[in-house]
């Protein structure tokens, strides 16, 4: 069974990580860094974390200390990063649906050099979840043909378009939970939790488990960190249940 884990919109922790730099002795001195690895030591589970070079946060994936690299590559194993979108350009939310692919793969460039440079190249990931899934085609396979980008996550919305997929792609993905697109030659997978929302975490790993269908969880980083109490039970629930 494929069971993937991970965030959304990530940005936070590496602005903690900065303005503690000289009081934290290590990166899981931050706190939603030291929950996923008392998670991955308790349940041996593995998370990828997708990325905003800019965001909220007064903050840019450029200003981040390299301090921690070392100890990022010890963890890459299980602590994998990828791009998730510029984040705000101009005040705007930047999407890659309507640009060109070079535009989608100069964003690429500059979010995978700043964690290369803050993680190493081993905590980069395959598998990515590009902001509100979306993405053309020739950038996306430009990413899998340059730089092996193996697969993409899609919506958790069964009527929720993602990237250049069809709406038949998509009822495939509906009852299938994946498909592979023999011309792109990317694979696909559908988002099947969103943590921050679903209250039956327990009825959906059942129902999902039922029809083997892959386990995708995430969780928006903001969310986590506006609710993190009932965001670590949904998650450490969907663990002990695929334990079982």
């Amino acid at each position: 069974m494929i069971i993937h884990y991970s965030f959304d919109d990530v940005l936070w922790i590496f602005k903690d990580l900065t303005v503690h730099e000289k009081e934290y002795n290590t990166l899981f001195d931050n706190s939603l860094l030291c929950w996923m690895r008392e998670m991955h030591i308790k349940y041996n589970v593995r998370f990828d974390l997708y990325v905003f070079y800019n965001a909220w946060y007064d903050f840019t994936l450029a200003d981040m200390t390299d301090r921690y690299s070392l100890e990022f590559k010890k963890n890459s194993d299980w602590l994998k990063f990828g791009f998730h979108g510029f984040g705000f350009d101009n005040g705007i939310d930047k999407k890659y649906g309507e640009v060109n692919k070079d535009e989608l793969i100069k964003d690429y460039e500059r979010v995978t050099y700043e964690l290369q440079r803050v993680t190493s190249k081993y905590n980069i990931t395959d598998t990515l979840r590009l902001s509100f899934f979306s993405g053309n085609r020739k950038g996306m396979v430009k990413l899998h043909w340059k730089y092996g980008v193996k697969a993409f996550l899609c919506a958790d919305q069964a009527e929720r378009l993602s990237y250049f997929l069809t709406k038949k792609h998509c009822k495939t993905l509906e009852n299938k939970g994946y498909l592979f697109d023999w011309i792109s030659g990317l694979w696909f997978y559908r988002t099947s939790i969103r943590i921050e929302s679903e209250l039956d975490i327990e009825a959906k790993v059942c129902q999902l488990r039922q029809k083997g269908l892959p386990i995708v969880a995430f969780c928006h980083e903001w969310a986590f960190l506006d609710n993190p109490k009932i965001c670590k039970e949904r998650f450490e629930k969907c663990f002990k249940l695929l334990m079982a």
